[in-house]
């Protein structure tokens, strides 16, 4: 009896695990673009940075960044939070538009995946703010706004721009304490973004 029912599973695994990879296929396939695996993010070439405006943020690595993207952090002692807590972070990455994809591509197109990305990992029902404002140097930039909750409560704003054909995205994320307390020298630090080309 056990062995009769054996192909029979093995069928149903098989059809389950095609099924979820189809549908994450899907969506990678009509995105313009390109998805990294951590492997390939390692390679990625930073080629932007903050100036000397990041000189007062901590870093997790001065020497050399690694892994694709800029992280900094900082960290205030408070006795209601668990210490080994950063109480504000900034993050920094790109992403590039598929070589082949045919279509016109925008900060419209960018922000739509970033939003899309949130609903499907993250969030069942991603309640956030959108704003607009603009990068002194690449023009238009979004910022979505929204809150979360790990182990403390949280408060993001991340903004999103698009120049010459790739997205760049710039995460920041506060303790909800302390957010509005290092916004504004965030936004500095967005204004002083700056891509080497």
């Amino acid at each position: 009896m056990k062995k009769s029912l054996l192909p029979y599973l093995l069928l149903g695994v098989i059809i389950l695990v095609t099924s979820c990879a189809s549908s994450n296929f899907d969506y990678y396939k009509n995105t313009p673009f390109k998805e990294l695996d951590s492997l390939q993010s390692t390679k990625k070439v930073v080629n932007f940075s903050f100036g000397s405006e990041i000189n007062d943020w901590e870093t997790y690595d001065k020497r050399e960044f690694k892994t694709g993207f800029l992280s900094f952090y900082k960290k205030i002692e408070d006795k209601r939070f668990d210490p080994s807590y950063v109480t504000a972070n900034i993050i920094a990455y790109n992403n590039d538009v598929k070589k082949r994809w045919k279509e016109t591509t925008n900060i419209e197109n960018y922000l739509e995946r970033f939003i899309a990305l949130k609903e499907k990992w993250w969030f069942k029902d991603f309640k956030y703010s959108l704003h607009t404002t603009k990068h002194k140097k690449y023009g238009k930039l979004y910022i979505v706004k929204y809150g979360d909750e790990r182990k403390y409560k949280y408060t993001n704003a991340v903004f999103l721009f698009f120049y010459r054909n790739k997205g760049y995205t710039i995460e920041y994320s506060a303790l909800n304490e302390y957010y509005d307390r290092f916004l504004p020298e965030v936004e500095k630090l967005v204004m002083a973004f700056k891509i080497n080309e």
